[in-house]
């Protein structure tokens, strides 16, 4: 009978009928490689100018890309094309042609209210698009949501816009399509007494933005902002802009260690544009 391999003189067997083992280099041989560092290409009136271009065709909020994919819808829209509840595209991997020539593709789901206590919650979620019959996009990729709440005779909510929206027709924030995720939350009692923040990160007109805790609120100087926000260099630092104040301006710092210098960014008609958003569809 054959004796059965003991374990040690099986692994020597299995080692021998393999490669030889791979050289182990010592830590102090290995080859270091340096990053390069981060090189500012914008000055710090450059970030403010560009930050304030870019916040100025509106703040993000859930109704204007709601509004606009119900209009787009409601145009174009024939009997039978698309089939489904109300505002919903299903979703399939073929779509649909309406008789005026535009195309829908889904799946879009736009679920409204079903409590009467907050009619004007809702939410939408979407992975697909329509084609107007001029060919221009409507791009519905992600997820909208609105929840509001009351505390007396203030209206409280929460809503998130994520994905990617835009038409080129809509003339505001939605004109260049656009990306991100961007979470809001505030309270109104008032037109005018009002507290807004934003909290999230988008991507328009090839700016990369990101807003840290964005307070805003209504004052006697006007719009009162605190927060910071971050804006992308193409060559991939991060510019940050902290304010706090009714000016908008703050020390911009590129990398979290070289300051550039102090800038303003207009956040007052932006601002009160989203509180009027808030204040008659909210």
């Amino acid at each position: 009978m054959r004796p059965t391999p003991r374990p040690l003189a099986l692994a020597v067997l299995l080692a021998g009928c393999g490669e030889a083992p791979p050289e182990v280099v010592p830590d102090d041989e290995l080859d270091v490689f340096e990053a390069t560092p981060y090189t500012p290409g914008y000055t710090a009136a450059d970030v403010g100018e560009r930050l304030t271009a870019a916040l100025a065709p509106g703040l993000p909020e859930p109704f204007t890309p709601l509004t606009t994919y119900q209009q787009v819808f409601d145009a174009f829209a024939s009997p039978g094309c698309p089939e489904g509840a109300l505002y919903e595209v299903p979703g399939d991997y073929i779509g649909c042609t309406a008789e005026g020539g535009a195309f829908y593709f889904g799946p879009i789901l736009y679920a409204p209210s079903t409590n009467p206590d907050t009619p004007t919650e809702f939410s939408v979620i979407g992975d697909g698009y329509i084609i107007d019959p001029d060919g221009r996009w409507l791009y519905a990729g992600g997820e909208l949501a609105y929840q509001p709440t009351s505390r007396g005779d203030a209206r409280q909510w929460f809503y998130m816009v994520s994905g990617t929206w835009g038409y080129s027709p809509a003339g505001n924030w939605l004109g260049e399509r656009w990306s991100g995720v961007i979470h809001g939350d505030g309270e109104i009692w008032a037109e005018d007494g009002w507290v807004i923040q934003l909290h999230g990160s988008m991507s328009r007109d090839d700016e990369d933005l990101f807003i840290d805790h964005l307070l805003m609120d209504a004052a006697a100087c006007g719009v009162h902002a605190s927060g910071t926000l971050k804006l992308r260099d193409p060559g991939g630092g991060w510019y940050a802009l902290t304010v706090d104040d009714c000016q908008g301006c703050g020390e911009v710092v590129f990398e979290e260690t070289e300051a550039l210098g102090s800038a303003c960014v207009d956040f007052a008609e932006p601002a009160l544009a989203l509180a009027a958003h808030m204040w008659v569809e909210g």
